[in-house]
């Protein structure tokens, strides 16, 4: 889950770094009724909570962070949910309206999360969170990164929550939830002279209810930003 101690701290050591400069980037403009979150120091992400066991980030991603509007770009959700609670997207893309223009469907492309093994003393496999799929469907080992092995998988199938150790003890660049991060990411998209968007991810079934993710709302701006952490 967000935990509002762990982004205080992290605020706190992003607004001591010095490197700052101008950027554009895609910002998210929240509307309070729809008890959505922005964050000071994570500037693009908008958080929200689905239902009570399972809460996301969302932010556009790409090649660099943050994309510049105009660049090719992908829209990003981090999901973390609770151990073993169990989430399917409904549809498997998402509607995107940029400017005036009418809403388009993006398609979905995947699912994907990171485990981190090593062998123990006595020779036995020790890893950050459970090796057993957690997906109702096939999955596929991608390249991983750092050491981790790196799991793909369809974005309708649906998965479960489990315990992660994997980001425990780091600071800059992941939050230390102990809860294992699934990211899901569209296609590419090409908006190009856009500096308005809005995105509406596909409702989800949480361990059998149905929730709707509210539609965001996301603005192209030029500002000085300091160091960002990254979705993806």
């Amino acid at each position: 889950m967000i935990r509002r101690s762990l982004l205080l701290s992290l605020a706190s050591l992003l607004s001591a770094c010095s490197s700052c400069q101008p950027a554009s980037y895609y910002k998210p403009m929240v509307d309070n009724g729809k008890q959505l979150q922005t964050y000071a120091q994570l500037p693009g992400y908008v958080g929200l909570t689905l239902g009570d066991t399972a809460s996301a980030m969302i932010a556009a991603c790409g090649d660099s962070y943050p994309p510049a509007p105009g660049d090719s770009i992908r829209l990003c959700m981090s999901v973390e949910l609770a151990s073993n609670a169990s989430m399917r997207f409904l549809d498997g893309s998402m509607q995107l309206t940029a400017g005036r223009a009418k809403p388009v469907m993006v398609q979905l492309a995947s699912i994907e999360y990171e485990i981190w093994c090593r062998v123990g003393q006595a020779g036995s496999r020790v890893c950050s969170s459970p090796e057993e799929s957690p997906v109702d469907g096939p999955r596929r080992k991608a390249a991983g990164s750092s050491g981790t092995d790196r799991y793909v998988f369809d974005p309708t199938l649906a998965f479960r929550g489990a315990s992660d150790g994997l980001h425990e003890g780091a600071v800059l660049g992941q939050r230390l939830s102990g809860t294992r991060r699934y990211l899901v990411k569209t296609v590419p998209i090409t908006l190009g002279t856009e500096t308005r968007i809005s995105v509406r991810f596909p409702d989800v079934l949480i361990d059998g209810q149905r929730l709707a993710v509210p539609a965001l709302q996301f603005q192209a701006v030029t500002e000085e930003l300091c160091r960002m952490l990254p979705l993806a």
